[in-house]
């Protein structure tokens, strides 16, 4: 390791430089192939540390348009964390969170009635859905993509709700594949959801429909030329995104039109 620094309410905590590492203003000799945060947790010395390990620990990533149907234990979506099928996750939900996905499948057009498991043996386990006035009972197989995928991203957030530790849930493509009405209702539910249940969200899109329901506010703008890559966000360049409130274009023009290459060469653009 090269460079570490950790500020806690803009106090330096943790100093590292090729001339030493300082934690707590005691000098320490961490290994040079390890993080300091990896070599000296203690619960009660150095709480911080701790906090941001169980963040790490508990974070999650996953592809929306790769959460395919009936996967196996394996759930080749995912990308961050531990996978968990349908089942497992939906039986460990209470009541009450059972009930919220109904009626946020309702928001989005999917007219659930109930959900409830079907167990046979030790190798057969569904989730079973019942949709109003239909005889036949819903399970994975007979969804569209989108339907399931929706629903699965549903109850992986109430999932992680319910966890000791809500942490990080990272999403690469969300709302890919959906139509206008689902994509822009989807994403205000969950970015509503993590909000009020104290879950980090970062999601990834090109989706024209979802960036205009999403506050610019949130945004991070990712710039490459060749294998240098740029970032432009409310932080660092607030002219750029305050003067843009003012020209009656929508969340999508910020993005696609001219606005910030005309920003920059004109010298109201932050790095």
């Amino acid at each position: 390791m090269v460079y570490e620094s950790l500020k806690v309410n803009g106090e330096t905590l943790l100093s590292r430089n090729e001339n030493g590492t300082v934690l707590c203003g005691e000098s320490i000799n961490p290994p040079v192939s390890k993080l300091t945060l990896h070599v000296r947790r203690d619960v009660v010395q150095y709480p911080f540390i701790e906090k941001i390990m169980l963040w790490a620990e508990h974070a999650c990533g996953l592809c929306f348009n790769e959460i395919e149907m009936a996967g196996d234990s394996a759930i080749p979506f995912y990308i961050l964390g531990q996978g968990q099928t349908l089942f497992a996750m939906v039986k460990s939900l209470p009541e009450k969170s059972i009930q919220q996905v109904i009626d946020q499948a309702h928001e989005l057009g999917y007219p659930i009635q109930r959900i409830e498991l079907f167990e046979h043996g030790s190798n057969l386990k569904m989730v079973l859905f019942h949709e109003e006035n239909v005889k036949s009972q819903l399970f994975d197989a007979l969804m569209s993509k989108g339907m399931f995928r929706a629903l699965y991203l549903l109850i992986y957030a109430q999932y992680m709700s319910v966890r000791e530790f809500p942490s990080l849930l990272l999403i690469d493509d969300l709302c890919e594949g959906l139509d206008y009405d689902r994509s822009t209702k989807l994403g205000k539910i969950l970015f509503d959801f993590c909000i009020e249940h104290h879950i980090q969200l970062i999601a990834s899109s090109n989706d024209t429909f979802l960036m205009d329901v999403v506050d610019l506010k949130y945004w991070n703008i990712l710039q490459r030329e060749g294998s240098e890559v740029s970032s432009i966000d409310i932080i660092k360049n607030p002219d750029l995104f305050n003067d843009f409130l003012f020209t009656g274009l929508s969340n999508f023009d910020f993005f696609s039109s001219d606005y910030i290459t005309r920003k920059k060469n004109c010298g109201r653009f932050g790095r």
